[in-house]
């Protein structure tokens, strides 16, 4: 039984590999043709990760919302309750990168100030790359949040991802009385 449920939007531009990503995380695999997500695609996952030298068991909820301009008004549903958002751009494509501030400015907007994390995605394709790493670094700092290159081809940081994405959301979450409880009872 988990001690916490987080509900977590990956967000971005068409064909960023938003739905790869979760796949690759949730279930291990790549699938190379791309099937276009119709509004939204849910999947979980059961993870466990220490925290105040705690085992802390976790239910991530990760919804994949359809990047497509007429799926909108209906993304602004999907927003609510939502913890943590992970957004996506493609590191071949350079307008996911330039839409960013659309999707972050959505975010803002629909779900308030949550954790994040920022991805480039698709690093195994070296020789078609046309966002810098330099620009994803940059962006994220001005968002006050992590950055990582990502193959959802590969499984290059995956994991990582959605590891620092939950830590995140759990220290953004716990009640400030909670972090002294628990810290308080690990030093015990």
């Amino acid at each position: 039984m988990a001690d916490f449920l987080f509900k977590v939007t990956v967000i971005g531009d068409p064909a960023v590999g938003k739905s790869s990503l979760i796949r690759r995380y949730v279930e291990n695999y790549f699938v190379g043709d791309y099937i276009m997500t119709m509004g939204t695609h849910i999947s979980s996952k059961n993870i466990v990760f220490s925290e105040f030298n705690k085992r802390i068991n976790t239910k991530l909820v990760i919804w994949d919302l359809g990047g497509q301009p007429h799926f909108k008004e209906v993304r602004r549903a999907y927003y609510l309750g939502a913890r943590g958002s992970i957004l996506v751009f493609d590191l071949t494509r350079p307008d996911t990168f330039m839409d960013l501030h659309n999707w972050s400015n959505e975010l803002l907007n629909h779900a308030g100030k949550i954790p994040t994390v920022l991805v480039g995605n698709k690093s195994d394709l070296r020789y078609l790359r046309s966002v810098p790493e330099i620009d994803g670094y940059h962006f994220a700092n001005r968002m006050n949040t992590s950055y990582f290159e990502t193959s959802a081809k590969t499984g290059e940081n995956v994991e990582r991802v959605f590891e620092v994405l939950v830590k995140k959301i759990f220290l953004h979450n716990i009640p400030k009385e909670e972090k002294t409880k628990i810290s308080e009872e690990t030093i015990v």
